[in-house]
């Protein structure tokens, strides 16, 4: 509901300072494309709407590269690649095989990687390197 209602304050068409050229958001987390040198004006005018309320930050790209959730976003001329991100506290564990626990949900927690991969990646070469 926040963040809706943040897009409705920010992006109206008489906040110029909040213009942008790509906007996305996922629950608690924002990707946003903004022209070069207009980060600032853009954090300082997020910054403003809701005062003693919320704080944003910025993020920026490095290498053309921006990790958003769990994904690594790849920018590349005139589009976007995405790939998988492993977080570097993930230990790869799930539960053990023989656990009691009813085959529906270790079928559930290997559907679940699969769909993931299978969502964030836009292009075939990054789903072989998910492993």
């Amino acid at each position: 509901m926040f963040t809706e209602q943040l897009e409705n304050k920010a992006f109206n068409k008489r906040n110029a300072a909040c213009a942008l050229r790509h906007f996305k958001r996922y629950v608690d987390g924002v990707f946003t494309i903004v022209e070069t040198r207009k980060e600032e004006p853009f954090l300082e005018c997020l910054n403003s709407l809701f005062l003693n309320c919320i704080s944003f930050t910025i993020e920026k790209e490095t290498r053309n590269q921006l990790l958003f959730l769990e994904a690594l976003v790849i920018g590349s001329p005139g589009r976007l690649k995405t790939t998988v991100c492993r977080e570097p506290t993930l230990s790869d564990r799930y539960l053990h095989f023989a656990s009691h626990h009813p085959p529906s949900v270790m079928a559930g927690i290997i559907r679940g990687i699969v769909d993931r991969v299978v969502s964030i990646c836009r292009v075939p070469w990054s789903r072989t390197q998910a492993h």
